[in-house]
């Protein structure tokens, strides 16, 4: 299998797919509907999943599928190779106008993903990865920090998470907090240590973290469920038990640690 193809077609498709969310972007005209409370979606998030998915299975018919806009079948359980892609990551922030929105493409290959592709199409930042070869922001080597301590990390949240103050949780445990939009884009901070490390609260769908998680790994990071556990994609349930946590290892084990051991408390309440 030619990982080197299938990430440049990957990459150059989602830049055109950015194109298309740009259009409406900067217009500011387009149908903004509810799938549920909180939850909205525009006609953009649905055009760019079509270009998506036309363009990316014309070139590789013989792999799975599964996006956020897409209707799942389980068709995709019977293919080795599966797109996991979130057309915009962000459609909250892309609705309000914040350029803090992202075009997801992963790849996983048996539940692991081996290729990644995050765009920006504002900011033009273009995340990449291969399987064994490396992350890349552009055409830059991208690397997560080697902060050790909880105490001098850097953690970036979404905007939503914050208002909601669960990050009082291990606010008194970190150097500082710091707000984000798309669950992806906070990752790609994390992958070009721009950030120590992102926690969510939140359970998230495969399509907010394959092609993140891809790169992040490459970039010398980890993304986990709250209790340390890698995720395996093209599962049959696309939703998290927990939130996530992303950073290096140690990181990312000790937040683990600090988050498990907080929550004991609630299990040994009695009713």
């Amino acid at each position: 299998m030619n990982l080197s193809r299938i990430v440049e077609t990957a990459k150059s498709t989602a830049i055109k797919a950015g194109s298309i969310s740009l259009h409406y972007f900067h217009s500011k005209n387009f149908e903004i509907k509810e799938k549920s409370p909180n939850n909205p979606v525009t006609q953009a998030d649905f055009e760019v999943d079509a270009f998506l998915k036309k363009n990316l299975l014309k070139n590789f018919p013989d792999f799975g599928w599964l996006s956020e806009e897409t209707t799942d079948t389980k068709q995709r359980f019977e293919n080795e190779f599966v797109w996991i892609v979130d057309p915009i990551d962000g459609t909250k922030e892309f609705i309000k106008g914040i350029a803090h929105f992202t075009i997801c493409i992963g790849l996983a290959r048996n539940g692991v993903p081996i290729v990644g592709v995050i765009f920006n199409p504002v900011t033009k930042e273009l995340f990449w990865s291969l399987e064994n070869q490396g992350a890349y922001l552009n055409s830059k080597r991208i690397f997560t920090n080697k902060t050790k301590k909880l105490e001098e990390t850097e953690v970036l949240i979404s905007t939503n998470e914050f208002a909601k103050g669960t990050y009082k949780l291990f606010e008194s445990k970190v150097k500082k907090i710091t707000t984000l939009g798309s669950t992806a884009y906070k990752i790609m901070k994390i992958a070009q240590g721009t950030g120590d490390l992102t926690v969510s609260f939140n359970r998230k769908s495969e399509w907010d973290l394959c092609g993140a998680d891809a790169i992040l790994r490459e970039a010398g990071g980890i993304l986990t469920e709250h209790n340390g556990e890698k995720i395996v994609y093209n599962g049959k349930n696309v939703v998290t038990q927990t939130g996530i946590l992303a950073g290096n290892t140690v990181l990312v084990k000790k937040m683990s640690e600090l988050l498990v051991k907080a929550k004991e408390p609630e299990k040994n309440k009695l009713f």
